[in-house]
């Protein structure tokens, strides 16, 4: 829930009907006279579905072919369930051998990565933010040079020109710096990753959760740019850019591909089994120079002294006018106390989570 991904978390009051999963299997992970239709009801039964890559042909890595599955994930808040929703793949649980239940977490660890990248990281926001990008282009003026002719009395013939820059619009104003480089990186991931040959072409193979940082931090800094500036997608995958490298350095933590099909049957495997349906030592080294280049800051977020340029700060004058001006300072003060209140809070955690501080966040979709 604080990964890459947390977004594909969902909360359900039903069962979806091609998860085969049954009262009897969960009733020895619910608490003591619960039901599996209470804890539905008190909205404690969360779900991951990657129904997106259902039937979605895998390629072949290294002369080699890759699987591809379409998991279902039920998440409970002391419970987690996998399986597959096609025929004859069983339901696997926390009870299950450990290399089963090990194995299930590969496939749904996998299929999370593969929609990622694809779908939460490319679509939804380097593609969106193209739209946005295109739109502010070609709809909403930049400054111009504007020409004003003066005529003279109807005694003289004489007619003079005035030359001056017109304002541009302020929501290009607003806008522009938020979109800094959108479509040179679009153009370089179309070409280097998405092309036929490319990176991925020979890779792919809430608040109700306690603990969902993710869900606190975006909210907090959704709603303060939202309620005075609008930002619409800034930090919508900042964690998803930032956070990769460190959740796919250990690689069964984001297999990028699996080398053999889901198991039909439980029970058979061993610890050599499951090394064999990870990547091999290639493939995941090309992922991982692919996520190191991925997870760096941007150009624009680096200052010429190499300190970071956050969200809501501008290396030019955006506004001119003195109303703007102070809304964006007041922007930038509730964001700073924001970032203090993560800072506050981490150190009392484990495991500091601070990719959505707003201090981390740069202006624009950039890499």
């Amino acid at each position: 829930m604080n990964g890459c991904n947390p977004l594909m978390v969902r909360q359900i009051h039903s069962l979806p009907d091609n998860l085969s999963v049954t009262e009897e299997m969960l009733r020895p992970f619910l608490s003591a006279g619960s039901s599996l239709q209470q804890e539905l009801q008190k909205g404690t039964l969360f779900l991951l579905d990657y129904e997106v890559l259902d039937g979605v042909p895998a390629n072949q890595i290294n002369g080699k072919p890759s699987f591809l599955s379409a998991p279902l994930c039920l998440l409970h808040l002391n419970l987690e369930v996998t399986a597959d929703p096609r025929p004859r793949t069983p339901v696997f649980l926390p009870s299950d051998p450990g290399c089963d239940w090990l194995l299930a977490k590969l496939w749904v660890h996998s299929a999370d990565f593969q929609v990622h990248q694809l779908i939460s990281h490319y679509l939804r926001t380097h593609m969106v933010g193209e739209l946005c990008c295109g739109a502010t282009l070609r709809h909403l003026p930049p400054p111009t040079l504007c020409t004003r002719y003066t005529h003279h009395t109807h005694t003289t013939h004489h007619t003079h020109t005035h030359t001056h820059t017109c304002p541009p619009h302020p929501l290009h104003q607003l806008l522009i710096p938020h979109l800094r480089s959108s479509l040179q990186i679009n153009f370089q991931a179309r070409a280097a990753l998405l092309a036929a040959g490319g990176v991925f072409d020979q890779l792919r193979g809430v608040e109700a959760l306690p603990n969902s940082f993710y869900s606190r931090d975006a909210r907090r800094v959704w709603t303060r740019c939202t309620g005075k500036l609008t930002h619409l997608r800034d930090f919508t995958q900042s964690l998803g850019r930032a956070a990769q490298l460190d959740f796919a350095l250990w690689i069964p933590n984001c297999p990028s591909s699996m080398s053999r099909p889901p198991p039909q049957e439980k029970g058979s495997l061993t610890e050599d089994d499951l090394l064999h349906f990870l990547p091999d030592v290639s493939t995941s080294c090309r992922v991982l120079s692919a996520l190191t280049l991925l997870s760096q800051p941007a150009v624009d977020f680096v200052s010429l002294k190499h300190h970071l340029i956050p969200l809501c700060h501008y290396r030019e004058a955006v506004f001119r006018e003195g109303a703007p001006r102070r809304l964006v300072e007041e922007v930038q003060a509730e964001l700073k106390q924001i970032s203090e209140d993560i800072a506050e809070r981490n150190l009392h955690l484990d495991l500091p989570y601070d990719y959505l501080s707003p201090d981390r966040i740069d202006n624009s979709v950039a890499i």
